[in-house]
């Protein structure tokens, strides 16, 4: 844009004169050089520019807003992670004793035949050696997919018993194999 003979950088100035009426008037404002159309067109730009400050001003104070308002929205959800341990409002009981799954209980100790599982030949006759409590161990280990402290309480024996059992286990098929 050119004012006077001179290119116009300004994008304050370039806004101002971009709306028709504004432009207009400084357009009367060349041709007559009045003083009052000058303090006309001089109120007009402190009016568009106090608007430009205060859309600006907005603007910025909207951004720095959300910024800071998710800023504590992540401190607030690290703060209150979900600890399943404490005690809920009645006192009695933690959040994890409402949400256990007693499901460990569904499996019936009748059935573990181990041997009914297993299509090698070598192998069934390695287990076959296994003491009943081996394969019910095996069998609940492999084939429920139990882990050992699962079992302990299903077969009311220590964790460390389980896993000793199973150990043995698995040494005398690998023994029965000739694997190493």
């Amino acid at each position: 844009m050119l004012i006077n003979g001179r290119s116009i950088k300004n994008p304050l100035i370039i806004g101002f004169l971009s709306i028709d009426s504004n432009r207009q008037l400084y357009n009367e404002y060349l041709l007559s050089n009045s003083i009052e159309l000058e303090e006309k067109i001089n109120k007009r730009f402190y009016i568009y520019c106090y608007k430009a400050r205060l859309v600006s001003y907005f603007s910025k104070t909207i951004y720095y807003e959300a910024i800071n308002y998710d800023k504590k929205i992540r401190k607030f959800s690290e703060n209150t992670l979900l600890i399943l341990d404490k005690p809920i409002s009645d006192g009695n009981s933690s959040l994890i004793e409402q949400i256990k799954d007693d499901s460990i209980n569904k499996y019936s100790l009748e059935s573990n035949n181990i041997e009914d599982y297993i299509n090698d030949s070598r192998l069934l006759n390695a287990v076959k050696i296994l003491t009943e409590r081996q394969k019910q161990i095996l069998y609940l280990a492999y084939i429920k997919d139990l882990k050992d402290t699962e079992i302990s309480k299903l077969l009311l024996v220590s964790q460390q018993s389980i896993s000793k059992t199973k150990k043995t286990a698995l040494r005398r098929i690998r023994g029965e194999l000739d694997v190493r």
